[in-house]
């Protein structure tokens, strides 16, 4: 794998920009509202990393130690030092713009036990039961090595200490089956028009009649990492450890037909938002009924 390649896609400013409200799934608002909600097992208005912090993580569990992996520009360390400031975290990133972004927040914010480092996770040496917590956020997926990696991280937590995987869990490069494109394309052929025209600089306005489902080949050439063994990490978790919560998110459906026309849906269009809850409950039902399989989820495990 080419970490020259990598390391150049995640600190290209392009990159960075790609992951906003009108074109990223993720960033908008509502999306979030629901992820969080089957991330939280149904819990209302409540962010994941709260809930995970309020069951897992509060204060009297912990002695102060927390670790981050693939860190990205720092919200969820920002995020759990909020919680509370008094945790020492470690975050490491192989990109080193990402790296001083987020070196940068947290200084703005006075996270001064917040430290972010430029590190290679496949190559990290790590101290034998040191965490309380280690995080894997958006991050794990772009591991080849997924048992090599957790059984290294297994040694990393203390007896008592408690893995958070935040995850990409779907097939591998994105390279979803063929019987499910067919379901997905035709949920997105329900969508009413307004709210498919692509809010993308590049294709501004422009009505998109069929979603762009990811070429595993292209997908490689761009980011050599990217859900480069994703299918891996389920198996892999229940392998060398306890898990003790699997939450099914969902996001089958959402991170391609959402793809460049996210910003249509919003509390200010209450269309919008009725077409977005049909959306979710479709989703919801065909997972549930075994038409889709689940490509995100929440995981909490403990040592074996």
């Amino acid at each position: 794998m080419k970490k020259s390649k990598i390391i150049e896609h995640w600190s290209d400013t392009k990159t960075r920009n790609s992951f906003n409200k009108d074109i990223y799934w993720l960033a908008n608002p509502l999306i979030q509202r629901y992820y969080n909600k089957m991330a939280t097992n149904g819990c209302e208005n409540l962010h994941w990393l709260n809930y995970v912090f309020n069951k897992y993580l509060s204060q009297k569990k912990l002695t102060g130690r927390i670790l981050s992996l693939g860190c990205g520009k720092g919200e969820l360390e920002r995020h759990i030092a909020s919680l509370n400031s008094s945790l020492n975290i470690e975050a490491l990133d192989i990109s080193p713009i990402n790296v001083e972004i987020a070196s940068k927040a947290a200084a703005e914010n006075g996270f001064e036990r917040t430290k972010y480092l430029v590190a290679d996770i496949e190559k990290m040496k790590l101290q034998g039961e040191y965490y309380d917590a280690i995080f894997f956020n958006s991050s794990l997926h772009h591991i080849s090595k997924i048992g090599s990696i957790l059984k290294k991280v297994n040694k990393a937590m203390k007896r008592n200490g408690c893995l958070i995987i935040n995850e990409y869990v779907g097939p591998n490069r994105f390279n979803i089956p063929q019987r499910e494109k067919k379901i997905i394309q035709s949920v997105f052929n329900l969508i009413p028009p307004r709210y498919r025209t692509s809010l993308a600089k590049e294709s501004f306005h422009k009505l998109l009649n069929r979603v762009s489902f990811f070429d595993p080949k292209e997908v490689e050439i761009v980011d050599p990492s990217e859900a480069i063994n994703s299918e891996a990490i389920i198996p892999a978790l229940y392998r060398y450890f306890d898990v003790i919560e699997h939450n099914k998110i969902g996001g089958t459906m959402f991170h391609l037909i959402l793809h460049n026309i996210a910003g249509h849906f919003h509390k200010e269009d209450k269309e919008s938002e009725k077409v977005l809850d049909f959306l979710c409950k479709t989703e919801q039902l065909l997972i549930e009924l075994g038409e889709l399989s689940n490509h995100f989820a929440l995981l909490i495990a403990k040592k074996k």
